[in-house]
């Protein structure tokens, strides 16, 4: 198994399984490697703002990070305004940037850049991957890095990409469980949305905003009023103070309709 193979495996083992791709020659092992995994389906974009546009309306839509293959720092550079409107919108995305192999970077060739340079300013967590052995792990970190509401950026140089991975994939991130609570309300399940968060500790829900505001809609839903509204401005404090405007909107729509 090479080290895009075990990437892959591990991505879909993590809940990603959807990838917008604007791939080249760096990242044809990683292209490779979609007819030997089950489980990616990956879709072909034609400039980069389209790929990274895509996976910021599907992890809205779906609730749950999309990746992006994307053609060295020129690539990421063409899709940075979507990567930007999805973390100023704390969307989730998990960005895999080819790169060239670890030992042709010392040539400084004509696409050689600074990716962390680019990746940054847009990406609250940045790694590149220096060994096919580390992929595996890579890949767990970067998915556990997106959660529901991060950028996360991991850079694939080819010769990690193509090497064997003796170690395999890893085990699948650990990602906290939003995306039941947001299939179980998406279902009108609202006394098991109710149930399941009840068993949360108190701090747990106070600290995410976005569960707390799930827990004020469920709860408003079967009946429990003054605890709804509770649970919501306690939601609307914390989208304040992050900054999330659209979460604040959406808390301030339950409070007034409780």
């Amino acid at each position: 198994m090479n080290g895009s193979e075990s990437l892959l495996n591990t991505l879909v083992a993590s809940g990603v399984d959807m990838c917008f791709a604007n791939p080249g020659t760096s990242e044809m092992h990683f292209v490779a490697a979609l007819d030997e995994v089950d489980g990616m389906r990956c879709v072909l974009a034609l400039f980069e703002g389209v790929a990274t546009g895509a996976a910021d309306g599907y992890a809205r839509m779906a609730r749950k990070p999309a990746a992006t293959l994307l053609h060295l720092g020129a690539g990421l550079s063409n899709g940075l305004a979507n990567i930007h409107n999805a973390k100023k919108g704390h969307v989730p995305m998990v960005n895999i940037v080819g790169d060239h192999a670890t030992y042709h970077l010392e040539y400084d060739a004509p696409l050689t850049s600074d990716i962390k340079g680019i990746a940054l300013p847009v990406s609250h967590w940045f790694h590149s991957s220096q060994a096919p052995e580390e992929i595996g792990v890579d890949a767990a970190r970067v998915v556990e890095a997106a959660g529901h509401n991060k950028i996360a950026t991991l850079v694939l140089p080819a010769d990690v990409s193509w090497s064997d991975n003796p170690n395999g994939p890893a085990p699948a991130a650990q990602v906290a469980p939003l995306n039941r609570i947001a299939r179980l309300a998406d279902a009108g399940q609202f006394e098991e949305v109710v149930r399941s968060l009840r068993e949360r500790p108190y701090g747990q829900l106070q600290s995410n905003p976005e569960l707390a505001l799930r827990f004020a809609t469920a709860l408003a839903h079967v009946g429990s009023s003054l605890e709804a509204h509770h649970w919501a401005v306690i939601a609307l404090a914390g989208a304040r103070d992050r900054g999330d405007r659209p979460m604040e909107l959406r808390a301030l729509n339950v409070c007034g309709g409780i």
